[in-house]
């Protein structure tokens, strides 16, 4: 429903329609914005669509910008398209594989069991 820096997050719901209330604490107000009833009331439903239509029309308005901003050559114009080696693509498997192993040897040697 929002994504972003924390600090902006007041701003965002502001100008959406759902302004913090003075003297609250933003994340409990959040939490009550987003809290869900389960089985889905139609209030409900209605709420998560409404968040979410915000949320697209807002970041359908920055993906438009930065497409103005960048601005790349389309695939079909003929550029040389890069294509590593077997041999890079399997280094690259392993050296990742690798860092994994290094961060959870328990999985690891779940693995190898």
């Amino acid at each position: 429903m929002y994504q972003g820096d924390a600090k902006k997050s007041i701003q965002y719901f502001k100008m959406i329609n759902k302004p913090v209330p003075p003297f609250t604490n933003p994340a409990d107000f959040f939490m009550k914005i987003l809290f869900i009833n389960y089985p889905k009331q139609k209030a409900d439903e209605d709420n998560l669509d409404y968040l979410n239509r915000n949320y697209h029309a807002i970041l359908e308005k920055s993906v438009k910008a930065e497409g103005k901003i960048i601005r790349l050559d389309s695939p079909e114009a003929g550029g040389e398209v890069y294509r590593p080696s077997f041999s890079l693509q399997v280094s690259q498997l392993m050296a990742r594989s690798w860092i994994l192993a290094k961060r959870e040897p328990r999985l690891s040697r779940a693995k190898i069991f």
